[in-house]
């Protein structure tokens, strides 16, 4: 913004006072100095020197001091805001990634629980679309959600500050999540609007996944404001990452047992 360019070219305003002072010490003198405008060029500088003690002076110091000073200033703040750039880039990553892990294994322990979709998916009908909840890879898949995570954190980036700084931001990224991954998704996927249209799969069935899919947005959106609002608290990232650490650590000892 502008100020960053301020802070950028606040060393040229010093520089070019620099060179003024010097003009008005340097040229001035062989000017008006009758005395000096006798001599010869090369006898001139050196009276100059010699008369103001240019090299000592102590305004010119001062100002040289201050330049220096104000430069080496401007460097490290623009490396400290390139480095919280990094760091909040990254700390976005993470609350995305984090989020969506949390709620994901919290909404499919909802669906198991609630829904029973153990019985649900050995039906004629599902059986033929959905692995066994007690499959191998199904037990693991908790845990690979750490990278959908990262591909949700790469789609949203765009519209990070839409969703992150705007008033009611997180209601309109669940709002969104859930028409373009639930109501209106690109194929006729089960529950949507061309699932209804194109499948053979009755209508009561698609909805039994209606909520599931409302509680994880939900529970999406409110951790989301949750580590959003209180990022300036220490125990806010190390809770998100135990919590992380223990779905993984229970979804691969799942995923073991079951081999």
């Amino acid at each position: 913004g502008s100020a960053n360019i301020h802070s950028f070219f606040e060393p040229t305003k010093y520089l070019y006072h620099f060179f003024c002072l010097f003009r008005k010490v340097f040229f001035n003198t062989l000017i008006f100095k009758e005395e000096i405008l006798e001599k010869t060029p090369a006898q001139n500088l050196a009276l100059v020197i010699k008369k103001h003690d240019i090299a000592h002076n102590y305004e010119l110091m001062l100002f040289y001091r201050t330049f220096v000073f104000h430069t080496i200033h401007t460097i490290a703040c623009l490396k400290t805001r390139n480095m919280k750039k990094e760091y909040d880039t990254l700390r976005y990553f993470w609350h995305i990634t984090s989020a969506h892990t949390i709620a994901y294994f919290v909404a499919g322990i909802f669906g198991l629980a609630v829904m029973n979709y153990k019985e649900l998916f050995a039906t004629d009908i599902l059986s033929s679309l959905m692995l066994p909840v007690d499959s191998p890879i199904v037990a693991l898949g908790p845990a690979l959600q750490l990278f959908r995570g990262i591909l949700i954190a790469l789609v949203l980036l765009p519209l990070r500050k839409t969703f992150f700084e705007e008033k009611y931001g997180l209601l309109q990224l669940g709002l969104l999540i859930l028409g373009l991954s639930l109501f209106s998704t690109i194929g006729p996927t089960s529950g949507s609007f061309d699932g209804f249209i194109y499948t053979k799969i009755p209508v009561p069935v698609q909805i039994l996944g209606y909520p599931e899919a409302i509680f994880y947005v939900a529970l999406f959106v409110v951790i989301l404001h949750i580590t959003q609002k209180y990022a300036h608290k220490k125990i806010i990232l190390p809770l998100s990452i135990v919590c992380v650490a223990l779905i993984c650590t229970l979804c691969i000892f799942a995923f073991i047992t079951r081999l």
